[in-house]
């Protein structure tokens, strides 16, 4: 980039790409955590599903 030579936008945002998965995670976690037991059913699955992602990403990043 023209304003910071040797700054690297595509890599930093790969590598922001698992923090920003796992950020997901918790707050889906949150989400379950305070909404009514009887609509947890429709969501349980999604902390699990980002943590996949985070891993998948990490394993990419590597």
């Amino acid at each position: 980039m023209a304003r910071l030579p040797g700054c690297d936008p595509t890599r930093a945002a790969d590598l922001l790409a698992p923090l920003a998965a796992a950020r997901r995670a918790v707050i889906y976690q949150h989400f379950l955590d305070n909404i009514e037991p009887s609509e947890q059913v429709y969501h349980q699955g999604d902390p699990a599903d980002w943590l996949r992602r985070t891993a998948e990403l990490v394993m990419k990043a590597e």
